[in-house]
């Protein structure tokens, strides 16, 4: 609980900080990188929630744009219209889809790679398997039965065949 208002109040501290560039910048850039650098932080802190920072970091210009507005201050780069001030959506989204991706892989991690938890779960399903059929459960240290080989392809002509083919080595084999 603690953790996800401390992330919600970096959010809010990366909008702030996007929005105030934007209204003390001649351009988009250094909003973008706030907003890219913050979206990205926060949805790899916190994976699951990353369309939340995407849109609270995205917006910061739009919210900017329309105190601006609203305060009749002079804005440096204003927007062409209302696309513009959506355009601080696209990395956000990206950084976010990036963060989510990327935190999401990195805290599954040792899941993948067999945490005990794996190793239990599959000691379970060996347990409660049934055994009846003759089957035995694989082990990797065990060296295989020597009487089991392969049965070899017969040396020489094949009988029945009267053109045996030719034992020349074919190139692409």
């Amino acid at each position: 609980m603690r953790r996800d208002i401390l992330l919600l109040l970096g959010a809010v501290i990366f909008a702030s900080a996007a929005g105030y560039t934007y209204l003390h910048n001649d351009n988009l850039q250094l909003s973008a990188g706030f907003i890219f650098i913050g979206t990205f932080l926060l949805s790899w802190a916190n994976p699951k929630r990353f369309l939340i920072y995407a849109l609270m970091t995205g917006s910061s210009v739009l919210i900017a744009g329309l105190y601006a507005t609203s305060n009749r201050l002079a804005v440096p780069a204003p927007p062409g219209g209302i696309a513009e001030a959506f355009l601080a959506f696209i990395p956000a989204v990206v950084a976010g889809i990036g963060g989510m991706i990327i935190g999401g892989g990195v805290s599954n991690l040792p899941d993948k790679l067999g945490r005990p938890a794996d190793a239990a779960r599959a000691a379970s399903l060996e347990a409660t398997a049934d055994l009846s059929t003759g089957a035995e459960p694989y082990d990797a240290s065990r060296q295989p039965i020597a009487g089991n080989k392969p049965a070899q392809p017969p040396s020489g002509p094949l009988a029945g065949l009267k053109n045996p083919p030719p034992q020349e080595p074919r190139p692409f084999a």
